[in-house]
């Protein structure tokens, strides 16, 4: 996996867990980078508007759904999306 892949894992993953906790509707970028520890100027190369980011995530979550995700089972991205407590 080069750079650039583990770069925008890094978002996705963080976009994932703060989706979880506020919703996809009312995510923002500024969070999101924070969270991966990047720069929201990285995350805009890698997703050029919040709506792409979305669909991104969407796309990254309903991979964890249907196949283990790579991380699983202490994954604090996927977590939620198996916490039914």
């Amino acid at each position: 996996m080069g750079k650039s892949e583990i770069t925008r894992d890094a978002f996705l993953d963080a976009a994932l867990y703060e989706a979880s906790l506020s919703g996809i509707a009312r995510l923002t970028l500024a969070p999101v980078a924070a969270a991966a520890g990047r720069s929201k100027g990285g995350l805009l190369r890698h997703f050029p508007s919040k709506e792409s980011l979305q669909i991104a995530v969407l796309d990254h979550a309903f991979m964890c759904l249907n196949r283990p995700c790579r991380h699983r089972p202490a994954c604090r991205d996927c977590a939620p999306l198996w916490n039914t407590g």
